[in-house]
């Protein structure tokens, strides 16, 4: 039997060190997106619009009412029991795109979120569940009447 020489002994354990390290890395920032976004869910599942309305971005909070976030709660009919399974996540300078399949009442829905990192705060920038997109849908004053 060959001996391993110290050196490459050496290399395998600084190898397992930085693989382990950056695995456990990884699973920590995966796990504090699936936490937003079952805060997110959650505030969908309670039905309050106001908790929603204020983790929007301010661009989506001037334009959507908490009677367009009804709307969108009532189209999406979470429910009780959901299940949220992330299945990526990409990270450009202050914005967090996070992908993942929503599971309720035996259906399966995509979800994708977009979040603005605010000094640690993610803001909600845009938000679609199945087909159901978080917008504004009622219109709003001023009308403009050339579109009449």
């Amino acid at each position: 039997m060959k001996k391993i020489k110290p050196g490459y002994i050496i290399l395998l354990v600084i190898g397992l060190f930085i693989g382990y390290k950056k695995f456990f890395d990884n699973s920590k920032v995966e796990n504090f997106y699936k936490e937003e976004v079952n805060k997110t869910l959650t505030d969908l599942k309670h039905e309050d619009c106001f908790a929603m309305q204020s983790i929007l971005s301010d661009n989506l909070q001037k334009s959507v009412s908490i009677d367009d976030i009804k709307q969108y709660i009532q189209s999406i009919n979470l429910g009780r029991e959901y299940k949220f399974v992330l299945s990526d996540y990409v990270k450009k300078n202050n914005k967090i795109e996070i992908s993942g399949t929503l599971i309720y009442k035996n259906k399966e829905k995509p979800l994708k979120i977009v979040y603005r990192d605010n000094n640690g705060t993610l803001l909600i920038e845009s938000q679609k569940i199945g087909a159901n997109f978080l917008k504004p849908k009622s219109l709003k004053f001023p009308i403009n009447a050339k579109n009449f």
